[in-house]
């Protein structure tokens, strides 16, 4: 199996292979994993341990068999519950460090977990979650994951994002471990990394992947990052689709509208408004007029909304009040007539 594995795998080492032709090798690598997952399941019944075949694999000769091999024996080792799914987790990301392909890792992983749509290397209602601190590890994990596939981003910008839609859909992360972790870990490697479509790409992907609640509660701590990414960075864009989606939440029930009064919203997104057009001299006037647009658009749809609150209540209180003053007139009636 090891010795026949390289020639399989040899058109992913390949120049010609990139990126015209990476998607279709891409989708046949993995249907081949999916196979190789259900060979390693079967060897276990025949009587092969999973921790053997664990050691096995690592003696592939070619780097990128061996992680692809690594990975995939790893699905099983964490499904085997033959030891604690964060070890299997800690050691995997160790040894794909040292083959300088830890980027490789969670993909291996997230399709080598078959059955699962968000099972990246089993920690959302996984394994990992079984394990004691599940819901941290599984977090750390993931942002382990996305600080060093931020770093390759030239490489693997496809891959980057998969790790923040993978942070929103992890059970346990609530709205505190996102203020308090999650967002502060994820931001400072956005305003690390320097580099502008980067940048771009991740906060458009931290404002569509997360709740809006959770964009809303956090809306200061978002806001403070937009002044530090690059000059080039369209941040327009990025703030209009933010206030975009959050017309949109307070469009969707009345019971929200509280939440923007109550973070003070508005007043928090004018100053960032400001901050951006201040540290982005050249950007058009055209640019920071649509900017003040889109908050004047999320301030109408408030006020709508507050306006349909205000008749629904005053509509309730008339009601009431006619209801009270017609009972009150049908009693006075009563009294007069002589029957």
């Amino acid at each position: 199996m090891l010795s026949s594995t390289p020639p399989r795998c040899s058109p992913s080492c390949a120049p010609r292979g990139f990126p015209h032709k990476y998607y279709e090798l891409y989708m046949r690598a993995f249907d081949e994993l999916r196979k190789l997952e259900m060979f390693f399941k079967e060897e276990t019944k025949r009587g092969c341990t999973v921790i053997d075949l664990y050691e096995l694999v690592q003696h592939a000769g070619n780097i990128l068999p061996r992680l692809y091999l690594l990975c995939t024996v790893g699905s099983v080792y964490i499904k085997s519950k033959e030891a604690p799914a964060k070890d299997i987790l800690k050691d995997l990301v160790e040894m794909c460090r040292d083959g300088g392909q830890l980027v490789w890792l969670a993909r291996n992983l997230e399709h080598a977990s078959v059955g699962k749509r968000h099972c990246m290397i089993a920690t959302q209602k996984g394994m990992v979650a079984r394990d004691g601190d599940g819901v941290i590890d599984a977090v750390e994990f993931v942002l382990q994951n996305f600080t060093e596939m931020n770093k390759l981003w030239v490489r693997m910008q496809h891959q980057v994002g998969k790790n923040l839609h993978v942070l929103s859909q992890i059970d346990g992360v609530d709205l505190d471990m996102y203020k308090e972790t999650v967002l502060p870990r994820v931001l400072e490697q956005v305003v690390n990394c320097k580099d502008d479509l980067a940048q771009h790409y991740l906060m458009d992907c931290i404002i569509q992947v997360f709740p809006d609640e959770y964009h809303l509660q956090t809306l200061e701590t978002l806001l403070s990052a937009c002044p530090q990414l690059q000059p080039t960075v369209d941040i327009m864009t990025v703030l209009s689709q933010l206030m975009e989606r959050l017309s949109n939440y307070a469009a969707s029930s009345t019971e929200v509208l509280p939440e923007f009064l109550q973070v003070e919203a508005f007043s928090k997104l004018s100053h960032a408004i400001g901050k951006v057009i201040d540290s982005q001299p050249d950007m058009p006037i055209v640019g920071a007029i649509s900017l003040y647009v889109s908050l004047l658009y999320l301030f109408f749809v408030c006020i709508q909304i507050a306006l349909i609150m205000w008749i629904k209540c005053w509509d309730l209180v008339l009601r009431n009040s006619l209801e009270n003053q017609g009972l009150r007139i049908t009693k006075q009636r009563n009294k007069l007539l002589p029957f």
